[in-house]
């Protein structure tokens, strides 16, 4: 009975409760991180939605940083929370504004604390255009040319230039300056003349062309257009506008939600440390994790060095796939078990209905009774539909939405199987209808007709 209630017993019919915040401030958990892997249409974005509504009643602030469907848009306007859009012709994302951490830079006292502030500034803009370019190129980005990018950077926030971490650049004018070739920047090359520093800086100039132009430029290239704002309940960044075919750019927009996310939570908490703002815990939802991963393995580290710090900056991270295969989709060795990590990491894991070989795949990582692997992938099978359930009166849902199971650690002991059900708020607030297209459809009486 410790956290939010999220169903019944599957077996006993007793509540059960759980969130990860809450189970690690008790102990029950080393590091409050919780991954949901289960089919689509089972109920896995309802239980994310009720862990959501949970952690904002506990006084978390919950950030659903890409949101592709969407999925958490309206339980946030429910819960008064922030809704930012971002897609072609409507909102724009720097990823060189560092958001709320830059802003608290010249808010800090102590000289020392505002010096490592702006190295963790840079450093994240390294990254993030680091992993951009990797995201264009389909391939590593090599060490000397995020050295050029550093160095670029550095060039950009000299006093002379009117840039701050308040108003950061755009990519544009890191592509200027990179093109520039200051003596400086060939010498961090290790060029001699300007003619070697335009061949050797090359193909780094034409990457950042590209996220400068065409559909990368129109979402990066500009001032973001609404920052976050963390005095809010919980913040969603509603991508669902972002064209679902353009893998690479609806990625490389996850990636820098992601990363505006933890940002802003290392803001508040350099503030905090300060003791310019209170103490406070956060949670994060990084759904669609495969949308990222499945670009190439590059992508692995990236996502990686995000995930890793969550118990640093008190925050309950929520991840969410479909299946394990979504985390060992590469060639490299390294690059699966890194990536299988992300799931090994989390020290609550709840599975929902799936079928005898991806339930054989999560038994690899952790302990799964036979039981429980019956248990589970009858759940993923529901029976087939009678005559009988053409009667409004005598539907039912289908047995296996809204099960899941609750594992912790890694040992073959049992886990929680529960069942959420809806309150009757939840119902009445349609918040939990993923299915609004079919909404307004005309009824479909071919059964009927093809009956008479």
């Amino acid at each position: 009975m410790v956290g939010t209630p999220v169903g019944s017993h599957y077996i006993t019919g007793a509540p059960v409760h759980f969130d990860a915040m809450t189970w690690f401030l008790k102990g029950f958990l080393t590091a409050p991180i919780v991954f949901v892997l289960g089919l689509n249409g089972f109920g896995k974005s309802s239980l994310i939605r009720r862990l959501i509504t949970g952690a904002v009643a506990a006084g978390e602030t919950v950030l659903c940083m890409g949101d592709t469907r969407p999925d958490y848009r309206a339980l946030v306007e429910r819960l008064g929370g922030q809704v930012i859009e971002i897609g072609y012709g409507n909102t724009t994302l720097n990823p060189l504004d560092v958001g709320q951490l830059g802003k608290v830079i010249d808010q800090l006292p102590d000289v020392d604390q505002r010096r490592q502030v702006a190295a963790r500034v840079e450093a994240g803009q390294v990254t993030i255009v680091g992993g951009l370019i990797e995201l264009v190129r389909g391939s590593r980005i090599a060490d000397y040319e995020e050295v050029l990018i550093a160095a670029g950077l550095r060039e950009l926030y000299c006093p002379a230039t009117g840039f701050t971490h308040a108003a950061p650049p755009l990519l544009s004018d890191l592509l200027d300056v990179i093109s520039g070739g200051s003596e400086q920047l060939r010498r961090f090359a290790e060029e001699d003349d300007e003619r070697s520093y335009r061949a050797g800086t090359k193909a780094l100039r034409r990457s950042l062309r590209a996220l400068v132009e065409g559909p990368f430029g129109a979402v990066f290239n500009g001032h973001t257009t609404t920052p976050l704002d963390l005095h809010a309940p919980a913040v969603c960044v509603d991508i669902s506008r972002m064209p679902e075919g353009d893998t690479k750019l609806l990625a490389a927009v996850l990636m820098v939600c992601w990363s505006t996310g933890f940002g802003a939570v290392a803001a508040a908490h350099a503030l905090a440390d300060a003791g310019r703002g209170p103490r406070r815990t956060f949670g994060v939802v990084m759904d669609e994790m495969w949308r990222v991963l499945g670009v190439g393995a590059f992508m692995v580290d990236r996502v990686d060095a995000l995930t890793r710090l969550n118990r640093e900056i008190a925050t309950e991270l929520i991840m969410c796939s479909h299946t394990v295969k979504d985390l060992l989709a590469f060639d490299s060795v390294a690059a699966q078990a890194k990536a299988l990590g992300f799931f090994e990491r989390a020290r609550a894991k709840i599975i929902g209905p799936v079928g005898p070989e991806e339930i054989d795949r999560i038994r690899a990582a952790i302990g799964i009774t036979e039981t429980e692997k019956l248990l589970v992938t009858s759940w993923a099978a529901p029976r087939p539909p009678s005559d009988d359930d053409l009667d409004p009166a005598r539907r039912e849902t289908p047995p296996g939405t809204g099960c899941f199971l609750l594992k912790t650690g890694e040992a073959a002991e049992p886990g929680i199987p529960f069942r959420m059900n809806f309150t009757a708020t939840e119902r009445d607030s349609d918040i939990h209808n993923t299915n609004r297209r079919f909404d307004n459809l005309p009824a479909n009486d071919t059964n009927e007709e093809t009956t008479r």
